[in-house]
């Protein structure tokens, strides 16, 4: 790990890896909890009583950590890179939705796979959490009319777009999407139907539900808005931005997660360490994987 400034280096390789380690866990742990309740104090508490465990004496490594801002930024700083499609996987989780990741489509006659689906994901409008102030879902999605929004999110490193499966209609994988989830009839005619108006359009609406394609990705895409203008495309960036208000605007409820997985104690972190929403964004682009 990359320590902040030369003292902070120096006091580092004091110390062995498992006490870099302890610290560096904990002090995640602790400076989230220190963002949600306004204490540096706590935060120092908090790795002293796990270092005096240890029986580890990091008493002047800690209260330097706390003192320079370079190295408690050093400290908060993600290790690994963070993939892109389980980012959009939490963007979709905290806005309502129920999703599936990686849905592989198979062909009726072979053992080879068609294609698969980065995530597909389903929604109902009248969804709410919390019964006092309900969380604020993402504008495009608080404004579903259909009882169901179903979507079909292809994920990009770099510029919006669609693949192959998604816009060659001779291939009929998005029909065999539509009814490995149900959301047409199951008449041939009606998954036919609903296909081609994505194909050509990039979504179907009728009375009881909305089918979707979704772009993400680094920037969005000129051509393909041309090409199919009902395609949503979401940026990286709006993702992030859109994870750090419902964190920082709920963090009574946020706060406590054991059940999360790794990335969103990451992400969860990174909100920790961030003094604004910019800074929250400019990370979380910095160590996605590209």
């Amino acid at each position: 790990m990359r320590i902040g400034c030369r003292e902070g280096a120096e006091l580092w390789e004091e110390h062995d890896e498992l006490g870099q380690t302890t610290i560096r866990e904990r002090a995640s742990v602790a400076g989230s909890e220190a963002k949600a309740s306004n204490s540096l104090a706590r935060l120092k508490d908090d790795l002293n009583r796990t270092l005096q465990k240890r029986g580890i004496n990091e008493e002047k490594l800690v209260n330097h950590i706390l003192g320079c801002e370079d190295c408690r930024r050093a400290v908060h700083r993600p290790t690994i890179e963070i993939d892109p499609e389980q980012l959009v996987y939490w963007y979709f989780r905290l806005n309502g939705f129920l999703t599936t990741v990686n849905f592989v489509v198979h062909d009726e006659e072979t053992e080879e796979q068609r294609t698969e689906v980065d995530l597909v994901g389903v929604r109902f409008k009248d969804r709410q959490e919390l019964l006092v102030d309900p969380m604020k879902d993402d504008c495009e999605f608080s404004r579903q009319e259909t009882p169901v929004l179903f979507v079909i999110a292809e994920v990009s490193k770099t510029k919006c777009k669609l693949n192959g499966p998604w816009t060659k209609q001779n291939l009929r994988n998005l029909d065999r999407v539509l009814s490995a989830f149900g959301m047409v009839s199951k008449s041939t005619d009606s998954i036919r139907r609903a296909s081609e108006r994505v194909y050509n359009e990039g979504s179907h609406s009728g009375s009881f539900s909305m089918i979707r394609l979704i772009a993400v990705g680094r920037e969005r895409s000129s051509s393909l808005k041309s090409f199919y203008p009902n395609v949503q495309q979401i940026l990286f960036s709006e993702i992030a931005s859109f994870v750090f208000e419902r964190f920082d605007e709920y963090s009574l409820q946020k706060v406590s997660h054991p059940q999360w997985d790794g990335l969103g104690k990451m992400l969860w972190n990174i909100f920790g360490q961030s003094e604004s929403k910019m800074e929250f964004v400019k990370t979380v682009l910095a160590h996605l994987e590209t």
